[in-house]
């Protein structure tokens, strides 16, 4: 799939980034990214996490970013 221009970022493109790097770098980037998106919905939009399941997705998204450092 080439390069699509939309002038702004939708959420399935995001989405399928993190899965096209999955294929690529391993599947911590997959499991990073859904653990932020669904802190971002659930948690922020939604306001329905309590602070207990906000540190369960933050373990996930902080392995995504450890791993993402390497790589830098």
């Amino acid at each position: 799939m080439g390069f699509i221009k939309e002038g702004q970022w939708y959420t399935y493109l995001l989405g399928m980034a993190s899965k096209t790097l999955a294929k690529e770098l391993g599947y911590w980037v997959l499991d990073g990214w859904n653990a932020a998106y669904d802190l971002h919905v659930w948690g922020f939009h939604e306001g329905k996490y309590a602070i207990s399941h906000v540190k369960v997705s933050i373990v996930k998204i902080e392995e995504m970013i450890s791993e993402a450092k390497k790589l830098l």
